[in-house]
């Protein structure tokens, strides 16, 4: 399926320029360029997702007369709107103005494409790779699905795609394509010459990124990556992989790599810190619209084993959200955890969906705010780390710089 040429020298890699695409061109395609709301529709849909937001908000104010007043600057703009992809991107930008990052809208064609996704969530066709823009805006790999095409031609996380087809600097529109076709990459690994790599892409038997190991410079430092909490059951599988490595040698401390975490599910963020923390213990306090609160505690199920006792250093930057910045801040607060990297995203209110059946869209809604065991507020600032590292690209444990300076903290303490 693939074939490998290795080139005879290290190449210089491109600098790429920013990314140009906006968010709006994102939807436009998904949301088309016709005109199939009538003005009546388009009005019953403005004022539905209006109310929605002003009324189910945790904090009235954010529906108050300030937003208000935005509204009514951005009515006539919104109603005459040329086409449907125009106007529900200036109904996502008119809910982006409240600057909450868990309140947003979705346009009917986004619903059904979340829809579709979730129904086929274990599998898509491509090459099998997760990335993001590093510090020069190239495309480098933060995962590779077991079994995937990319996995069979040597892939690893770290490695820089320079170009696809030929295409310097590719985005991941050059990268992904339909079954059996053909992608010719030239690929740059840490150290190592620039390889071509011819590939077709096929399908791919998604999972949740997750990583257990112990690290081979350090046998007893254990290394835990987890991207998100999407999944159910997915701290079951964490927690079974960490007990298995914790009863395989000795243990002298973890590292948690929080540094992609986008957040996820409440249960199963409750489930994981249940392995650091007492059975009964205070995970979080969560209050919402005129004083309703919920609190939840650590619980260990039948079969977990007792809560660790053990070290722990956690990685952290600006792309941990959410349950990331709640999981960073509780271990730090409650066991003395050591944070490492940079500032996190400050994206951390629990979020509730609601339906407007009538057009088939939907809007987000923050509706509870969480606030630490001792009563200290999250998601009005990021979660700021002890120790101040520059942004690196993840790469494997044993290669990653802030691993390894996260491993020395570990062994001085």
């Amino acid at each position: 399926m693939f074939s490998l040429a290795f080139g005879q020298v290290f190449a210089q890699s491109p600098l790429c320029p920013p990314p140009v695409e906006s968010v709006a061109s994102e939807f436009a395609e998904l949301d088309g360029t016709s005109k199939t709301l009538g003005e009546q529709a388009r009005l019953d849909l403005l004022n539905q997702v209006v109310s929605t937001i002003r009324e189910n908000h945790m904090t009235p104010e954010v529906g108050g007369e300030a937003w208000t007043q935005k509204v009514e600057q951005l009515r006539s703009s919104i109603m005459s709107a040329p086409d449907d992809a125009s106007y529900h991107q200036q109904l996502r930008e008119l809910v982006w103005s409240l600057q909450d990052h868990h309140t947003y809208y979705h346009s009917p064609a986004q619903v059904d494409r979340a829809t579709q996704v979730n129904n086929a969530q274990d599998s898509f066709y491509g090459l099998g790779i997760q990335t993001v823009l590093n510090h020069e805006n190239q495309m480098q790999i933060t995962w590779v699905f077991q079994g995937s095409p990319a996995e069979q031609a040597g892939l690893k996380i770290g490695d820089i795609i320079l170009s696809a087809n030929g295409k310097a600097c590719p985005s991941s529109n050059d990268i992904r394509g339909p079954e059996g076709t053909r992608v010719v990459l030239d690929v740059q690994s840490p150290g190592v010459p620039v390889r071509k790599l011819t590939g077709i892409r096929g399908m791919v038997r998604a999972h949740q990124p997750l990583m257990v190991t112990r690290l081979q410079k350090e046998p007893g430092i254990l290394y835990i990556r987890i991207d998100n909490f999407k999944e159910t059951a997915i701290s079951i599988a964490l927690r079974r992989k960490l007990t298995d490595q914790v009863r395989g040698g000795e243990t002298r401390g973890i590292v948690l790599d929080l540094r992609n975490h986008e957040g996820g599910l409440q249960s199963e963020t409750s489930h994981f810190l249940s392995a650091f923390l007492p059975d009964g213990q205070t995970l979080s306090i969560q209050k919402g619209r005129g004083g309703a609160e919920r609190r939840y505690t650590a619980s260990i199920l039948p079969g977990d084993p007792d809560p660790l006792d053990l070290p722990i250093a956690i990685l952290i930057s600006d792309l941990t959200a959410s349950a990331g910045e709640h999981i960073a801040a509780l271990l730090r607060q409650q066991k003395g955890a050591v944070l490492l990297g940079q500032p996190t995203a400050n994206a951390l209110l629990s979020a509730r969906a609601y339906d407007l059946p009538s057009y088939g869209a939907r809007v987000w809604v923050s509706f509870e705010q969480l606030f630490l065991p001792d009563g200290t507020p999250l998601g009005l600032k990021p979660v700021e780390p002890d120790i101040v590292l520059p942004k690196t690209p993840i790469l494997l444990p044993d290669q990653d710089e802030a691993v390894t300076r996260a491993m020395e903290v570990l062994l001085k303490r």
